[in-house]
C-alpha cells in the first residue's frame, strides 16, 4: 500500500509539473502574441503618422501646402532649395504631432524622370521608439504646361485626366492675374491705356521704357515708366479687346534678351530683331511681325479666340519651346504650380 501511495504521488508531482509548463507555456504565448500585437498595431501606427505628415502638405488651403508651393517655387527659381533658411524643409506644429511622435521635419527633394520634373517628399515618425519612414512622389507642373508645346490653345491641347482644356484656359482668361514671389517682380497691370509702347532700351537713360497711350491713334504719351531690370511683367486688359502692345527692340543690342510675362487683351506687335525668353498670353487678338528678321521668342504663347492662323506664328517669329525658360517665368501664373500626389510608399528612396 505505501508503495502504490507513493507512486501516486510522484505521479501526481509529474502530472501538476507538467500543468505548470503548459500553463507557463501558454501564458507566455499569450504574452508573446500579445507584444506581437501591440508591435504590429505601433508599427502601423508609426506608418500612418508618417503618411499623414505627407497629406498635411497637400490640403489645398492649409499652410503646409502653402509653404510646399513656396518651397517649389523656390526651386524653379533658383534649381536649389537654398540653405538660410532651407526651404527643403516642412516643419509640423506640436498641435499637429502626435504626443508619442518628435519628428517633426518633412523633406523635399526634386529629380526628372522622362524630361517631367518630380518631386520627392520624406516624413518620419518614431511613435512608441519605432521609426517609419514615408516617401510621396508628385508632379510638379499643371500638366497643361508640360505638354512640350510652344502654343497653348483650345487648337493644340486636349482634354487630361485631371482637368478640361476648357476649364484651364478659362482659369486664365476669366481674369488674368500675376503673383509676386518673394517681392522681386513689379507687376504692371493697366485696364485704362488702349496702347502700349515698350522700347527695349530707351537710348538716353538705357533702360527699358514704357509709353501708355489712351486711345491706338494718339501720338503723345499720356503716361511713361522705366524698369531698372530687363523683366517686365505687364498685364494689359481692355474690355473690349482693342488694345495693343508694340514692342521696339533696339537693333544696336541684339545679344539682350526681353524677359518676363506679358499678357494682352488684343494685339502684339513686334518690331526690329527682338530677342525675348518668357511667357506671352494673347486674348483676342494676334501677333503681327514688323521685322525683316524673324523675332526670336523662347518659351510660350498661350491664346484665346486668336484672330488669326495659329500656324503663321511660327512662319513669323523663330519660336523655341524651352522649359527652363517655362519654369522660371511660370512660377508668377497662378495654378502654374499644381502639385500632384501619385505615390505613397514606405522607404527613404524612390525608383527614378
Amino acid at each position: 500500500m505505501d508503495s502504490n501511495k507513493g507512486s501516486i504521488v510522484i505521479l501526481s508531482i509529474i502530472v501538476g509539473a507538467i500543468m505548470f509548463l503548459l500553463s507557463s507555456f501558454l501564458l507566455y504565448s499569450i504574452y508573446l502574441n500579445h507584444q506581437i500585437v501591440n508591435s504590429s498595431i505601433d508599427h502601423l501606427q508609426s506608418y500612418y503618422l508618417a503618411e499623414d505628415k505627407i497629406y498635411l502638405c497637400f490640403d489645398e488651403g492649409s499652410s503646409y501646402y502653402d509653404e510646399l508651393i513656396l518651397g517649389l517655387k523656390h526651386y524653379l527659381k533658383y534649381k536649389q532649395f537654398g540653405n538660410s533658411p532651407d526651404k527643403r524643409i516642412i516643419i509640423v506644429d506640436d498641435e499637429d504631432l502626435n504626443s508619442k511622435d518628435t519628428r517633426d521635419e518633412i523633406k523635399l527633394d526634386m529629380f526628372v524622370k522622362n524630361n517631367i520634373l518630380h518631386g520627392g517628399i520624406l516624413a518620419q515618425s518614431d511613435y512608441n521608439s519605432i521609426n517609419k519612414r514615408v516617401y510621396g512622389v508628385f508632379t510638379v507642373i499643371n500638366p497643361f504646361y508640360s505638354t512640350g508645346k510652344p502654343i497653348l490653345s483650345k487648337n493644340t491641347l486636349e482634354d487630361l485626366e485631371d482637368g478640361s482644356i476648357d476649364e484651364f484656359m478659362n482659369q486664365i482668361f476669366n481674369d488674368f492675374k500675376l503673383e509676386t514671389f518673394e517681392n522681386d517682380i513689379q507687376i504692371i497691370e493697366v485696364n485704362s491705356f488702349q496702347k502700349i509702347d515698350i522700347y527695349f532700351y530707351d537710348e538716353k537713360t538705357k533702360k527699358i521704357r514704357l509709353d501708355f497711350f489712351r486711345y491706338k491713334d494718339e501720338n503723345i504719351a499720356v503716361d511713361r515708366k522705366y524698369l531698372s531690370t530687363d523683366e517686365i511683367y505687364l498685364i494689359s486688359k481692355d474690355k473690349m479687346k482693342n488694345s495693343e502692345i508694340n514692342i521696339y527692340a533696339n537693333d544696336v543690342r541684339i545679344t539682350d534678351h526681353l524677359k518676363g510675362v506679358i499678357y494682352v487683351d488684343g494685339d502684339l506687335n513686334l518690331y526690329n530683331n527682338l530677342n525675348f525668353n518668357g511667357i506671352i498670353a494673347i486674348n483676342s487678338g494676334e501677333v503681327n511681325v514688323y521685322s525683316t528678321d524673324k523675332p526670336k521668342i523662347k518659351g510660350m504663347f498661350i491664346l484665346n479666340d486668336y484672330k488669326d492662323d495659329e500656324e503663321t506664328i511660327e512662319e513669323k517669329i523663330d519660336l523655341e519651346y524651352r522649359q527652363v525658360v517655362i519654369d522660371r517665368f511660370g512660377l508668377y501664373i497662378p495654378g502654374y504650380i499644381k502639385p500632384n500626389l501619385y505615390l505613397v510608399k514606405e522607404g527613404g528612396t524612390i525608383e527614378k
